[in-house]
């Protein structure tokens, strides 16, 4: 289906499938089984942004990762031995 809000076409007929969908789905049990697959993956994201936020905000974390960083140009460690440092100086 196509709508168009500027020329008000389409717009009511777009809206019944909408909550027809919505309706179907909240009786066989879609819609909730789904609203908490959503909830979940929210969860695990926002706990995810915010310990790489804090992560890489810490001060000896972002003065000792420019350090690792020019470690790993040279050859002079590996990426796993950098990411073991820093986590462990967090």
């Amino acid at each position: 289906m196509t709508c168009s809000a500027l020329k008000n076409e389409g717009v009511s007929e777009i809206w019944n499938l909408i909550s027809e969908y919505i309706s179907i789905t909240k009786e066989n049990g879609y819609f909730q089984e789904k609203r908490k697959e959503q909830n979940k993956f929210w969860l695990l994201q926002t706990i995810e942004a915010s310990l790489k936020s804090d992560f890489y905000n810490h001060p000896k974390v972002k003065l000792e990762l420019e350090k690792q960083l020019l470690k790993i140009d040279k050859n002079t460690t590996t990426p796993f031995e950098a990411a073991t440092y820093l986590l462990k100086i967090h």
